[in-house]
């Protein structure tokens, strides 16, 4: 059928009274191309430095305490990009940069751009053989000193860089000369290839610009503070970065515990006045389950990936949503994103959502196998045109012409369209509606994953004869890996299949469950009959099943079971080794704390991870850890570590949500008091704990610089480690005083009444119960404190204390008393003498203790080197408690 022959139908088609109602321009839809001006042909690096200029002081990037302005990231990235063009870097060439989540990762990639270059992010937890397939024909790795013996494998074939190198700290910080434009290569990111092999994606300069700049479906201004949630690796944190920093606006790294937690997600969103947060679909659905009203404050929320869940959109609808809810598609080489839909409501019964309309300068042409459009309903395959289209992939050329073809709609030179392989359908208000896959690539946890890519690993198993990866959904809506191997099953271990896949693939790749058969079913057609393929039960291994043997056990397994969406599970197999992740492991443990009350965090699983031994450590109401006077509450990270002293009731485990908030890279020790196990306190002065304390710490760290601080009667111990740190001729770099004030400097103490006044000024927002619940433990307070002059009810109240205090809940009534009694003491024994250093000071805002305190708790005539002030919302007990310990990290 001839153009003249298709027009004709049209015209007969659409002049049929059952269409004469409806828009009829839209039942053949020719393509929907849209158009802004946006600058095409210039860099990314040239764009921010523009922003540099434009707002030096303004700040762009936020980490933990790292707070970076324009200016000081632009000089930092500066340093390093002249360290680059010194070692050789050219236009177009490519620099892999495998780099811990941090504000040094985004001004190493903003360095490689400055360079000229374009970036090959690489996860450094990807296996050493897929960093080195990524690696080939890359002349330069910029990375950590921590992580450069990584990199030993590529065999000189690479030259490594360290950021940190003094080389690169000492290079210059002024701008360089500009060697890109807008069809310049940006970055190079990898997906997994059918063929076994992962592609490694080409994005020129304007396929980013043409996205994040005077775009249709996400304005991004100044005065938006962007969240940094995903993985470099994955496309769609290009839109945060440089969403953010091309726009004048603020960059927030946030942690990827925070982002797996809902509840800490949104705490995490209101302290940082986060505006604009991009997540994964099966981030964006947890959140939908656990926290659905966490999104009310926010201007836009986008999601992608994959397929939208209509209930888990309807809840976020239900609860609060954002200002706008987006829910985006675009493949990779389509620069991150190419339609959107803004999504107001889901009508009753829906079982899709549609992707919408294409964003600015972007073409979507539905096809069929002849490459002709398809009329309104009809399915065909998603073809996309633009300037957001990829240049191809790296080093191979017939597959880039096989999926980028000519743009035979465009009256431009050289254009061309890629052929996504994905099925959708025109709806009859323009916009679409995605279908399926042509092909059996699948995205899992929003990464684009080729089930070929696992099977051929599979296969190169000597006893698999063959093998299969299927999709499949747990109980929880989210998609599931499951791989089948057949064989000889007396030779096919599950462990060394999965060893195989750990040790060639990336985390988001690794199937759920593993299940050896002698042989696949067939059906009529000879072919595999994938639906009569066995639900995937737990791999143990050589291991015999062991049943759940009491309710706690069996409660346990149910919870194990949903989460990992196969059953049954022994009590003896290994979360781990049965596909278990860290999106599971939250479901799992949010469950825990609904049904049974427990609150564990995460890490529990590392050393209990099957269903015996945490059920038997649950058991446990006796159990205590070997006693130790220095705590490793955050023993991993590459920074100096940080030393915390306890306060007056000795306990130290209230840092724990301190050093969460701090996150993996902050090394942090408590420093507990002697007694709290019930034994005998032998250092009972201010001097003899210090020195005692500077033991412990020299076991973790031997030589100065020092970082420690202390809480309340803490701050006076901390006061004294760094007097006799000095006179030992140890470097001191921080001491910290957690809202420490000396008794002997108080201004006067508040009435009762004046007390509860101002704690109930400071908490307006309470409602008329939560204020009455406060006002019943003002009074008990007071009562306290007449009871605590009694030693027969000394207990009582301090185990009253301890029901308050989550520092102090595992440790004897009677040990607290002892502890806290022989800490009052040392406390009025001791006298404060001048410090010649700086101390810094956290403040609680409001009153503590009934007294009120200078405005420097005393401290500045004591701290001859300066003293810094920082005040922290709550009171001399609540700093350290959510959301409080959220700004004083």
């Amino acid at each position: 059928m001839d153009h003249g022959e298709i027009a004709d139908l049209e015209d007969r088609i659409s002049e049929h009274p059952a269409l004469m109602a409806g828009d009829q321009e839209l039942f053949w839809i020719e393509g929907h191309r849209t158009e802004t001006d946006f600058p095409r042909s210039a860099s990314i690096d040239r764009l921010f430095e523009n922003q540099a200029a434009h707002r030096p002081e303004a700040i762009a990037l936020e980490h933990q305490v790292t707070r970076w302005t324009y200016q000081e990231l632009n000089q930092r990235s500066n340093r390093i990009a002249h360290h680059l063009r010194q070692a050789g870097t050219q236009p177009d060439s490519l620099v892999g940069i495998c780099m811990e989540r941090s504000a040094h990762l985004i001004a190493g990639m903003l360095a490689i751009l400055k360079a000229g270059s374009a970036y090959v992010p690489i996860d450094p937890a990807y296996p050493a053989e897929r960093r080195s397939l990524m690696l080939e024909g890359v002349p330069l790795i910029l990375t950590t000193k921590k992580l450069a013996r990584d990199f030993e494998f590529v065999n000189g074939a690479s030259r490594v860089i360290c950021v940190d190198d003094e080389s690169v700290l000492q290079a210059s910080d002024e701008n360089l000369p500009s060697l890109s434009n807008g069809e310049s290569l940006a970055y190079v990111i990898y997906t997994s290839g059918s063929t076994g092999k992962p592609k490694g994606v080409e994005v020129m300069h304007r396929g980013v610009i043409r996205l994040v700049c005077n775009t249709n479906f996400l304005t991004i201004e100044e005065s938006d503070v962007v969240a940094q949630t995903l993985n470099v690796c994955f496309d769609a944190s290009v839109q945060e970065i440089w969403g953010a920093l091309l726009n004048g606006a603020r960059l927030v790294i946030l942690e990827k515990e925070t982002i797996l937690s809902p509840p800490r997600l949104q705490q995490e969103l209101e302290l940082r006045g986060i505006t604009i947060l991009t997540l994964a679909r099966a981030h964006f659905n947890l959140m939908a389950r656990k926290a659905p009203g966490a999104f009310a404050k926010l201007k836009y929320v986008v999601f992608g990936g994959e397929a939208a869940d209509p209930r888990c959109v309807a809840a976020v609808l239900k609860h609060g949503p954002p200002k706008h809810l987006l829910n985006a598609y675009g493949p990779t080489e389509a620069s991150v994103a190419a339609t959107c839909m803004e999504i107001r409501d889901v009508p009753a019964g829906a079982i899709s959502i549609p992707i919408g309309r294409p964003i600015s300068n972007t073409a979507i042409y539905l096809l069929d196998d002849r490459r002709n459009r398809v009329p309104v309903g009809a399915v065909g395959e998603i073809y996309i045109g633009g300037p957001g289209v990829a240049r191809g992939y790296l080093g191979a050329p017939q597959l880039t012409a096989e999926r980028f073809i000519a743009d035979p709609f465009s009256n431009e030179s050289g254009a061309r369209l890629y052929k996504t392989g994905d099925l959708a359908r025109w709806l009859p208000d323009g916009t679409i509606d995605l279908i399926g896959r042509i092909d059996t690539q699948v995205k899992i946890r929003g990464f684009r994953v080729e089930p070929n890519e696992i099977e051929a690993v599979l296969k190169e198993h000597p006893a698999a004869d063959d093998a299969v990866v299927v999709v499949r959904q747990n109980e929880l809506g989210d998609k599931r890996l499951v791989a089948y191997t057949a064989g000889d099953r007396s030779r096919l271990s599950v462990p060394e299949l999965r060893d195989l896949l750990k040790a060639k693939l990336p985390d988001y790749m690794l199937p759920a469950a593993i299940v050896v058969l002698e042989k696949f079913p067939l059906n009529a057609n000879g072919k595999i009959d994938r639906p009569a393929l066995p639900e995937p039960v737990a791999s143990r291994g050589e291991r015999e099943f062991v049943g759940p043997r009491d309710m706690l056990e069996a409660q346990l397994a149910a919870i194990w079971e949903s989460a990992l969406g196969m059953e049954p599970i022994g009590v003896t197999d290994d979360f781990f080794e049965i596909g278990g992740d860290s999106l599971v492991a939250m479901h799992i443990f949010m469950e825990l704390e609904r049904t049974l009350g427990k609150n564990l965090p995460l890490a529990t699983l590392f050393p209990l991870p099957t269903i015996e031994k945490l059920a038997a450590a649950l058991h446990q109401q006796g159990w205590k850890p070997n006693w130790s006077p220095i705590v490793a509450i955050q023993s991993r990270g590459s920074r100096p570590p940080f030393f915390c002293v306890h306060g007056g009731f000795g306990s130290v485990l209230f840092y724990g949500q301190l050093a969460r908030c701090l996150g993996a890279e902050q090394p942090l020790y408590g420093l507990q008091a002697e007694g709290l196990d019930g034994g005998p306190i032998k250092h009972t002065s201010i001097h003899a704990m210090a020195a005692h304390y500077i033991e412990e710490m020299r076991k973790v760290q031997q030589r100065g610089p020092y970082l420690f601080g202390g809480y309340s009667f803490g701050g006076v111990v901390a006061f004294e480690i760094a007097h006799q740190l000095r006179a030992a001729g140890e470097e001191v770099a921080l001491v910290v005083l957690f809202d420490t004030f000396d008794p002997r400097n108080r201004v006067r103490r508040y009435s009762l009444a004046e007390r509860i006044r101002l704690r109930l000024q400071a908490r307006e927002h309470l409602s008329r119960a939560e204020k009455l619940r406060y006002l019943v433990q003002c009074a008990w307070g007071k009562v306290g404190d007449t009871l605590a002059k009694r030693d027969e009810d000394a207990e009582n109240v301090i185990d009253k204390t301890r029901q308050l205090n989550s520092g102090a809940a595992s440790t004897p009534p009677r040990a607290l008393h002892v502890v806290q009694t022989a800490n009052k003491r040392a406390l009025s024994a001791y006298k404060l003498n001048p410090y010649p250093g700086r101390v810094t000071l956290f403040r609680a805002k409001d009153p503590n203790d009934g007294y009120e305190y200078a405005a420097d708790n005393g401290w500045s005539a004591l701290a001859k080197g300066g003293i810094e002030i920082l005040n922290i919302p709550g009171e001399h007990q609540e700093i350290f408690a959510q959301p409080n310990v959220r700004e004083l990290a």
